[in-house]
C-alpha cells in the first residue's frame, strides 16, 4: 500500500521563483543564475535548460543581451556587483521579502536574532542585509549558543523560513525567559503545516511494516528538515529523501506500507510519478 499523507505541490514562493524565471526569458534570451533558482537539481536543470539560462562563472565575460536572476532563497548583496551593467530580476520567496520588508524599521534598543543555517543563501541573505542581526546558527547546539550570547533587554526572534519547529522553539522559549521578546517572525506555514500533519498520519501506523518517503532534493532545507522531524518522532520508523523510484532498493519495500510526503520545492507531478512508479512495481 502507497498513501500520501499531506498535500502536495510547489509552495507559492517555488511558484513565483519559476515565473520569474520564465517572464525573465520572454525578454533576454540569456539568462544568468549565481545559484539553483530552487532545491530541486532535476527540475532546476529542465528550467535552466527551457529558458536559455547558465550558471554564472567569473571568468566569463557577461553578454549584454542577458540578465541575471536571484534565487527564491535570496542572496547576499555582493553578490549583485558583477551584474551592475544588466538587467536582474528578483525570484526571491515573498515571505523573505516581507521579512526584509520588517527589518526596515528596527525597534530603537532592541536586539534582533537571526536563527538559520550557516551557509544558507537565505541567511546569507539576511546578514548581508541587516548587519544589525546577531547570528544563532540552527546546526549546531542552541542552548550553548544562547547562553554565550547572554541576550537582555528587548529582542525580537527572525527564524529562517524553513529552520525546525524545535529549533525556533527552542530559541524563543529561552529569548522569552531571559529578555522581553516583543516578538517573531513565524517559519513557513506550508512546509510546517505538511510537517505536521505527516507527523499526525503516522502515529497511528504500524512503526515496523512502515517506511516514509519525503519527495524531495537532498540539497532541500524543508526536505530535511521535514525528514528529521518525522525522524525524531518515530526513531524506529525507516525513511528516506528521494525524487525518483530509483532511489529505492524495492527488495527492501516488500511487503512495507509506504508513505509520502513532500518538500514544497516539488511539483505535484513529481510526487505523482513517483507514487505511479511505487504502484507499478506492486508495492
Amino acid at each position: 500500500m502507497v498513501t500520501i499523507i499531506s498535500d502536495i505541490g510547489f509552495c507559492y514562493g517555488v511558484r513565483n521563483a519559476i515565473n520569474e524565471l520564465k517572464k525573465a526569458h520572454s525578454k533576454f534570451p540569456i539568462l544568468y543564475l549565481n545559484h539553483p533558482l530552487i532545491h530541486n537539481e532535476e527540475l532546476n536543470r529542465k528550467l535552466m535548460e527551457d529558458n536559455g539560462a547558465f550558471f554564472y562563472n567569473p571568468k566569463t565575460k557577461l553578454n549584454p543581451l542577458g540578465s541575471v536572476v536571484y534565487s527564491a532563497h535570496g542572496h547576499p548583496l555582493e553578490e549583485e556587483i558583477p551584474f551592475k551593467e544588466i538587467q536582474s530580476f528578483d525570484a526571491i520567496c515573498p515571505l523573505i521579502v516581507k521579512r526584509y520588508e520588517f527589518l526596515q524599521k528596527p525597534v530603537k534598543n532592541a536586539t534582533y536574532y537571526f536563527l538559520g543555517k550557516k551557509n544558507h543563501q537565505e541567511t546569507l541573505g539576511f546578514l548581508s542585509r541587516f548587519p544589525f542581526l546577531v547570528f544563532i546558527d540552527s546546526s549546531l547546539d542552541l542552548l550553548p549558543q544562547l547562553k554565550e550570547l547572554r541576550p537582555s533587554g528587548k529582542t525580537f526572534l527572525i527564524p529562517q523560513t524553513t529552520v525546525s519547529q524545535d529549533s525556533f522553539q527552542i530559541c524563543s522559549d529561552y529569548l522569552n525567559s531571559k529578555t522581553e521578546l516583543l516578538g517573531y517572525l513565524p517559519i513557513c506555514q506550508l512546509y510546517s503545516k505538511r510537517t505536521i500533519d505527516a507527523i499526525s498520519f503516522l502515529k497511528k501506523v504500524d512503526k515496523k511494516k512502515s517506511y516514509f518517503v519525503v519527495v524531495g532534493d537532498k540539497t532541500s532545507s524543508n526536505a530535511n528538515e521535514i525528514y528529521r522531524a518525522i525522524k525524531k518522532s518515530y526513531p524506529a520508523l525507516e525513511g528516506k529523501i528521494a525524487l525518483k523510484i530509483t532511489d529505492f532498493n524495492l527488495k527492501e519495500l516488500r511487503g512495507k506500507d509506504i508513505y509520502i510526503t513532500s518538500a514544497t520545492s516539488v511539483s505535484e507531478e513529481e510526487v505523482k510519478s513517483l507514487l505511479d512508479s511505487f504502484n507499478n512495481c506492486g508495492l
